[in-house]
């Protein structure tokens, strides 16, 4: 199961975000600072259960959680055009695991959950590095996020639900080397690159 949290210059306050217009005056600001509780989507750097330091919700059918998002930072660039740094995150503090779900098979679903919204990190630094000087605006931007979002969202609904929660082992399978698949043709876009 995965949380996506997708930031957009937001501030979350009990769990409702609230958008910032972007002001050109402003130098940078971050959507997604980096604290103890964050992991930075790396290459080479995979998910442990040490990681997962939520509480569980032992209401929740689910064994495990992931959250995770994309966020940004604007700061003005050369010639006043907007740099935007994009980033994928991991939140420690509100991703859980229970007892019974400790095992590889289901760190290496949660793992693929971040895997995915790192696929749609790389799709919105190449749609945005598409775009001209003048395009790189607060309404351009912000409608390719949302696009990507509600895409990333119907995404990660259909893995869980096509290898429920990552039972299907020969789906999980096929997931895994979708996604890894996708990845490499979105290189160039990794986090860190």
């Amino acid at each position: 199961m995965v949380v996506s949290i997708l930031f957009f210059l937001a501030l979350q306050f009990s769990n409702v975000l609230t958008f910032d217009a972007f002001r050109p005056s402003s130098s940078i600001a971050y959507a997604v600072p980096r604290t103890a509780d964050t992991i930075y989507w790396q290459e080479l750097r995979r998910l442990t259960w040490d990681d997962f330091r939520g509480k569980p919700v032992k209401s929740d059918e689910s064994v495990a959680l992931t959250s995770s998002g994309i966020g940004m930072a604007f700061r003005s660039g050369a010639n006043g055009v907007p740099v935007i740094n994009i980033t994928c995150t991991f939140f420690c503090n509100n991703s859980w695991v229970k007892d019974e779900g400790r095992n590889p098979d289901v760190l290496q679903h949660e793992q693929l959950h971040f895997d995915l919204t790192e696929l749609y990190a790389r799709k919105l630094r190449q749609a945005v590095s598409k775009l001209s000087a003048k395009d790189r605006t607060w309404p351009t931007v912000s409608k390719i996020y949302q696009d990507l979002n509600r895409e990333c969202n119907q995404r990660q609904n259909a893995y869980d639900k096509e290898t429920e929660h990552g039972i299907k082992a020969s789906i999980q399978k096929t997931w895994n080397g979708q996604i890894e698949a996708e990845l490499a043709l979105l290189d160039e876009f990794k986090s860190g690159a």
